[in-house]
């Protein structure tokens, strides 16, 4: 869903709802019954506010802030608790200054700035040692960005 009410004003959602079940046997020939699809989290939801404002000059300036929400989902077809990944938050924020005529813009951001434990991924290692590898994705982290279109 996207509105624009004007004023430089935009506003952005979306969600997503699955209802995924996995019936079959595995490549490893393991029974597989009323199993949730892996990397298949039931709910997700992002939503966007972003404000921007004309200058004098012909330049602008926005203000952006989003977020996206994913809820606990399995990333192996096996839906054990090794490979359970739980819901989590994030959020951006985002300052930018375009030129005149759009032929450059430079961005301040910060993404993730609450500093979530975002787990995006793991492998099941269990039968080696009982270990799970896990992948988060990044903590906070801000930067800058120069853009030129040419």
């Amino acid at each position: 869903l996207t509105v624009s009410p004007g004023n430089g004003w935009d506003f952005l959602a979306g969600i997503s709802l699955l209802d995924t079940t996995v019936n079959g046997v595995s490549p490893g020939g393991i029974q597989i019954i009323d199993q949730e699809a892996p990397l298949a989290p039931p709910v997700s939801v992002n939503a966007l506010v972003r404000k921007a404002w004309d200058m004098n000059s012909g330049a602008s300036i926005a203000a952006q802030l989003s977020g996206n929400y994913s809820d606990k989902q399995y990333f192996n077809i096996v839906n054990g608790e090794a490979t359970e990944g739980g819901n989590y938050s994030l959020f951006d924020a985002k300052l930018s200054y375009f030129s005149r005529d759009d032929v450059w813009e430079v961005s301040l951001f910060v993404n993730n700035f609450t500093d979530e434990d975002a787990l995006t991924y793991c492998y099941d290692i269990t039968n080696y040692g009982n270990y799970t590898i896990q992948v988060f994705g990044p903590p906070r982290w801000a930067g800058a960005k120069f853009k030129y279109n040419f």
